[in-house]
């Protein structure tokens, strides 16, 4: 929604808060911020504090609407708050995903969608800055400054699964 209980600025922080409450035969709302601009390389980042309550999915990411998933989707950073279990404790993930996807490779064709994915461990209730730098051939992946993967466009000729390079801004 756009409701000011859900997306609004408190202290300088734009805050995105989901909320426990009947909306148009949902028992949830939430708010989504979307940019109208186009980007095509660069370094983009976001300084956030997560939520851990189950279910939810905070996520921040470059994605092209009108050719997805042909044209790429960058996920700079998505938790998915959900149980596990180590050493038979359930726990919270604790993991934000930084993740590539498009369309799979030829050979691929049951597939859906194709990715590379980095999973990093944080602790979701501090606050941390998660970045991508977007280059010609190249994506870089950020926790805090610190480097957690790096992809790169395959050669000639091997598996062409990188479309980020191949459309104009």
């Amino acid at each position: 929604t756009d409701h000011v209980e859900n997306v609004r600025i408190e202290d300088g922080n734009l805050v995105i808060e989901a909320r426990r409450e009947d909306h148009k035969g949902a028992e949830y709302t939430s708010a989504m911020i979307q940019t109208r601009e186009s980007f095509h390389y660069g370094r983009f980042e976001a300084r956030m504090k997560l939520p851990d309550g189950r279910g939810t999915w905070p996520a921040f990411w470059l994605v092209n609407d009108d050719k997805w998933p042909d044209y790429g989707e960058i996920d700079v950073m998505e938790h998915y708050a959900r149980d596990t279990t180590t050493d038979g404790e359930p726990q919270s993930m604790g993991m934000v995903e930084s993740n590539l996807h498009s369309a799979p490779p030829a050979e691929i064709p049951a597939l859906t969608s194709w990715g590379r994915l980095t999973s990093t461990p944080v602790d979701v209730n501090g606050w941390h800055t998660y970045a991508v730098e977007w280059a010609e051939g190249e994506i870089r992946f950020f926790v805090d400054d610190e480097q957690t993967a790096v992809h790169t466009r395959p050669p000639a000729g091997e598996d062409q699964t990188w479309p980020f390079d191949d459309h104009a801004e």
